[in-house]
């Protein structure tokens, strides 16, 4: 969308995203004809909406001075007239692991470039020498043990999505209802995760 940028402020499992129309810090959030805050546009299944769009302009002044930022109006699904009764199921299973993060210097390395620095640097005496160094390329006295801190702190972490929903209508109503769960586990050991349960319904009658 032209003039839309959107920014997650961290990777956190949950982290909310922010929208801003042409930078002009917070829009105005429409849903279903109600105004909501972020937070409840964040928290929306996705799989509920049926539209979204973005208004700007002239065309958000009929918000009046809350539209001045823009404004972003999301319309959920709904059932249609003397249509059959459907069911869907939609579902996902799968794993997440850092794609890009640099890893850093196991300890001989670390060892070997410090006492490095200090030789061009002049020092008298050194904070490692070489018979630290050798211990720790052995590693198998104790203090002089190296362990893997990117191993350690970085997992694969699951993350899985349901949802089903059922929609259908007759010549007087027509029904819309949906049911949705996530579960995200953190890629940081012992981060936490994040966990949501969406419910939808819309009737028209």
């Amino acid at each position: 969308m032209p003039g839309l940028n959107y920014r997650q402020k961290d990777g956190r499992p949950g982290a909310s995203t922010k929208l801003q129309i042409r930078n002009m810090g917070t829009p105005l959030y429409v849903i279903d004809g109600i105004v909501k805050d972020e937070g409840q546009f964040n928290n929306i299944n996705f799989n509920d909406i049926e539209s979204l769009t973005i208004l700007k302009d002239a065309s958000a002044s009929i918000y009046g001075v809350r539209a001045a930022n823009g404004v972003v109006v999301v319309t959920t699904k709904k059932g249609k007239r003397n249509t059959k009764n459907t069911v869907s199921l939609d579902t996902y299973y799968g794993w997440q692991t850092p794609a890009r993060f640099a890893k850093p210097a196991d300890a001989v390395t670390y060892i070997e470039n410090f006492i490095q620095s200090e030789t061009i640097q002049g020092a008298t005496s050194y904070r490692y020498n070489k018979e630290d160094l050798e211990k720790w390329k052995q590693g198998t006295e104790k203090g002089y043990q190296p362990f893997d801190w990117y191993d350690y702190v970085w997992t694969t972490s699951p993350q899985y999505y349901a949802n089903v929903n059922v929609s259908g209508g007759s010549d007087k109503i027509n029904y819309y209802l949906s049911v949705a769960h996530l579960n995200q586990k953190a890629m940081i050991r012992d981060y936490g995760g994040f966990e949501r349960t969406n419910a939808q319904m819309n009737i028209e009658a």
